[in-house]
């Protein structure tokens, strides 16, 4: 799910050079090493740094660019929820929001990476809209909704390999 994303991304990339894409030092564990190659001047990793990740999101949504943040989920809701809640959606900012690692689903990294609260969290936010899609296929059509949509979006990608459903 998270490669037909970001293929999704990486088309609309090639396009748009007002995308920018943004990461908490997560490139090969959320499948961003082909756009961080093919498009580096439209990729910053911020390291682990969540918080000031979507910060800068939001200051680069401020400025007319289209920045993508991508993190584990729990990050995501969690470490980084006063941002998305004020600086994101009580501001309205175009801020696509990429949560990976959904659930269960980081297994050996323990419960601190669980994200069962992520959905809830985020839906309490005013102005928040989060897209769940459910095989790789939606995911790349997702790629396409987010990019259309004027606003600030969450969306939740498995982590695991999943059968397409609906081809």
């Amino acid at each position: 799910m998270m490669a037909a994303f970001a293929a999704g991304l990486e088309e609309k990339m090639q396009k748009d050079q007002r995308i920018r894409v943004l990461t908490a030092d997560l490139v090969g564990s959320c499948a961003l090493k082909g756009i961080e190659q093919t498009h580096p001047e439209q990729f910053i990793n911020v390291g682990i740094a969540e918080q000031n990740m979507v910060g800068i999101a939001a200051g680069l949504a401020r400025e007319g660019l289209l920045p993508y943040t991508y993190t584990f989920s729990a990050f995501h809701s969690m470490r980084a929820c006063e941002q998305v809640r004020t600086d994101v959606f009580y501001n309205g900012l175009n801020v696509k929001m990429i949560g990976t690692h959904c659930g269960v689903s980081t297994g050996q990294a323990g419960s601190t990476h669980f994200s069962l609260e992520d959905v809830g969290i985020l839906r309490s936010m005013p102005g928040s809209v989060i897209l769940v899609p459910s095989d790789p296929v939606s995911a790349g059509k997702t790629a396409d909704v987010v990019y259309r949509y004027p606003s600030g979006v969450y969306v939740r990608l498995d982590r695991n390999p999943l059968p397409t459903l609906y081809p």
